[in-house]
């Protein structure tokens, strides 16, 4: 049994595609979840390194060490590096000393 699937290769009209091979969505399970693993790695070895700089280097930068544990805790959905971005320029715009 085909069902339509519109194409995003190019073609213009809708065409019948076999489902997808279950094989086929292994490999592409495999390959999120290994992008996943490094995002979430390359995430981790920011944090690190961030966490190897004094308080003092961090204020200058507009985060705090509690920033950093906190966002490493977490499973932010978006990039966990731009929510440190937006935490910065949120305490630009409103300092709270």
């Amino acid at each position: 049994m085909t069902s339509p699937v519109c194409c995003d290769n190019g073609y213009v009209e809708c065409h019948d595609a076999e489902p997808l091979n279950p094989t086929l969505r292994i490999w592409e399970w495999t390959a999120r979840a290994w992008k996943n693993y490094r995002e979430n790695r390359a995430s981790q070895k920011t944090f690190n390194l961030l966490l190897e700089h004094d308080d003092y280097l961090l204020q200058d930068i507009g985060i705090s060490r509690n920033d950093i544990y906190r966002l490493k805790a977490q499973r932010v959905s978006n990039d966990p590096i731009v929510e440190l971005q937006r935490l910065r320029r949120e305490r630009v715009r409103n300092p709270t000393d």
